[in-house]
């Protein structure tokens, strides 16, 4: 908590839980265009499950490229969902992500950047996913605070992947973008 200054959620839609409790923590209600307006005191930019719904995600990075400063460092991770899991999710979005449509973005931070990305998740996790959440969305709200079999076999799922060498196949990706580290980032 001592490193932790303040946070910026911004989302377009205002949502009620935003009630403020927290000096630290402020909620905006702003489209991911109006981004360059929040980044002047900021060190990390995260998004999650939100680039493959913003309809011009070039755009959005082009602004954040154009207002971060040269000299401070700051640590971009975007998790964006891979194209192997158009199925998963069917219609979600704008896009979903493989490498070429991944480096259009990295080609925007070339000075001064170190970019990692991770595959996150198998083909094991999308057809999990796909059988007990897009074909069986009903029963999934139902399901996911009640049976704990579900959790457990989603676990299990995770767990293979995370010792698995396999990644060609992932559900995710997780981007991230190291800005002005003059220290070599190796792993993450």
């Amino acid at each position: 908590k001592k490193n932790f200054k303040s946070y910026i959620g911004i989302d377009i839609k205002r949502k009620n839980s935003w009630k403020k409790k927290d000096r630290k923590v402020l909620f905006k209600n702003a489209d991911c265009y109006q981004i360059g307006k929040f980044l002047k005191h900021r060190n990390l930019i995260i998004t999650q499950s939100a680039l493959e719904h913003f309809k011009y995600d070039l755009k959005f990075f082009e602004i954040i490229q154009k207002k971060i400063s040269s000299k401070k460092k700051i640590i971009q991770i975007h998790l964006v969902p891979s194209y192997t899991s158009l199925f998963t999710y069917l219609c979600h979005g704008y896009r979903h992500y493989n490498l070429n449509s991944i480096s259009r973005i990295t080609r925007l931070f070339k000075k001064n950047c170190q970019i990692k990305l991770l595959a996150l998740g198998s083909s094991k996790l999308n057809w999990f996913h796909f059988k007990n959440i897009t074909l069986n969305k009903k029963n999934y709200l139902k399901q996911k605070d009640v049976n704990n079999n579900y959790y457990r076999k989603l676990i299990s799922i995770i767990n293979e992947n995370v010792r698995s060498k396999d990644k060609s196949l992932p559900n995710f990706y997780a981007l991230v973008i190291f800005h002005n580290f003059k220290e070599k980032i190796h792993n993450i």
